[in-house]
């Protein structure tokens, strides 16, 4: 089967919410529902289903009775286009076939694992964290390890595509994760090191490296080895430089209204990324406060940004940085 890819767009368009994908799941395992059955099963207000069908009209449709069930789209979107995208020949179509296949839960369609370059899994994990909430991602992951011969045997190979810098289609957080999992601290130390300051990795890769090294050192150490990256960076030339000399200068920095104009007066590719990379890691270590006004501030100038000028990297990042500042609005 051919990939559609008009459908791949639409289907990932709306997908971001977890209650879109279960009542689709629920219309392709249990065929047509009653509102009063999706009502039921998904333990929702009646608004909130109301809204979420409407969402899901490209997909929908309903009978002469009232019922809802899949349209023609909406079952080639939610299963038939999967084997299709993983069968693929462009590496990036079985990266969005995994991610689909992870957020509606379809293991049973059992992808062949001994297919993919590692990097593959590694990236539509990243994806999943784009597009879908944690847990997608981490289950993406786990089905993922148990194929490759557990936690330790995906480290060493998220290591090795590391160390050779080959992740041509993203993967560099999930690849991370993997690599701190399965060493000591002394080796996670060094791999961090080595991975911020080598120019053949993803810029997305280095900064995120140098962001995990900080709860690794004490302050004026970590002060040093980013000023050390910076000299190195300007020294070779490097487009990363730039980042590296905005994470620089946010060490210290609060997070403000202030601080979200001036971050966001003149994007730069790897912006949003990086960004998003120092706020979780602060956030997550105790390091910065967002008050939910400020949250709210930093939120909507993030959707003024023109996104046709963003890099991909940056969209990507954008929804991760949304749902963290949503996060802090409730």
């Amino acid at each position: 089967m051919a990939v559609n890819q008009e459908n791949v767009s639409k289907v990932l368009s709306v997908l971001s919410h977890p209650l879109r994908r279960d009542i689709l799941l629920d219309l392709s395992n249990n065929g047509e529902q009653s509102f009063t059955d999706l009502l039921n099963m998904l333990k929702v207000d009646t608004g909130k289903l109301s809204f979420h069908l409407r969402a899901l009209s490209p997909f929908i449709e309903q009978t002469s009775s009232g019922k809802y069930k899949l349209s023609r789209a909406g079952e080639a979107a939610v299963r038939r286009q999967i084997p299709a995208l993983l069968a693929s020949n462009d590496p990036m179509d079985p990266i969005v076939g995994l991610a689909l296949l992870a957020s509606f839960n379809a293991w049973d369609l059992q992808p062949d694992w001994s297919g993919f370059a590692p990097g593959i899994p590694l990236a539509a994990a990243d994806l999943c964290a784009a597009l879908f909430e944690p847990q997608v991602a981490r289950d993406l992951l786990v089905h993922w390890m148990s194929r490759v011969g557990g936690p330790q045997a995906a480290g060493e190979k998220a290591h090795d595509l590391l160390l050779k810098a080959n992740l041509p289609y993203g993967g560099g957080s999930a690849a991370l994760d993997f690599m701190q999992g399965a060493n000591d601290p002394q080796a996670i130390f060094i791999g961090l090191y080595e991975f911020a300051v080598d120019p053949r990795l993803p810029g997305a890769v280095r900064s995120d490296a140098l962001v995990r090294l900080r709860a690794r050192m004490a302050p004026d150490a970590y002060r040093d080895i980013v000023r050390e990256c910076v000299e190195r960076a300007r020294a070779d030339e490097e487009d990363w430089a730039l980042r590296a000399e905005h994470l620089q200068a946010r060490l210290d920095a609060a997070v403000d209204r202030r601080f979200v104009e001036t971050e966001l007066a003149d994007p730069y590719p790897g912006l949003v990324e990086d960004l998003e990379l120092q706020l979780r890691s602060g956030l997550a270590e105790n390091r910065l406060e967002i008050d939910p006004e400020t949250a709210a501030f930093f939120r909507d100038a993030l959707n003024k940004l023109d996104a046709a000028a963003l890099s991909g990297p940056d969209r990507a990042a954008a929804l991760r940085l949304r749902r963290l500042l949503d996060s802090k609005l409730r």
